[in-house]
């Protein structure tokens, strides 16, 4: 679990953006299982659940309340601790399946010695397979 959730921390997760209450750990994704997955790696650092930080994109023509509803099941986060929905104008025709039916999902957590601890697990990671 421990490598899966660094990986995913380091291929979809955000590292240059600092936020409020320290460095921002960040990863967005439209795979429920990867948000999944995600949240309880970062849930076994004993993490602060109301620190919790959520916000949905979708575009235009989905339902913004039926996708944070989604959203909020999968990630266990509550959705008064979302953020503002981003809303895109979809630019795909109308009649198009390609469309994410419940958009992608931001999960956010402020936390500078954790995010550097992640940072440097990372690092250790990746020499191994130097």
């Amino acid at each position: 679990m421990h490598q899966i959730g660094l990986t995913i921390f380091w291929t979809e997760g955000n590292h240059s953006q600092k936020g409020k209450g320290g460095k921002r750990i960040e990863v967005v994704n439209s795979n429920p299982e990867i948000i999944k997955i995600f949240l309880t790696f970062l849930r076994r650092f004993k993490i602060d659940e109301s620190r919790l930080r959520g916000r949905i994109q979708v575009h235009d023509k989905n339902e913004v309340e039926k996708a944070e509803s989604f959203w909020s099941m999968i990630s266990g986060i509550r959705r008064k601790q979302f953020q503002k929905p981003i809303i895109k104008k979809s630019k795909v025709h109308k009649t198009s399946t390609n469309i994410l039916s419940h958009g992608t999902f931001t999960v956010t957590y402020n936390d500078t010695k954790l995010f550097l601890l992640l940072s440097k697990e990372i690092q250790k990671m990746v020499l191994k397979y130097d």
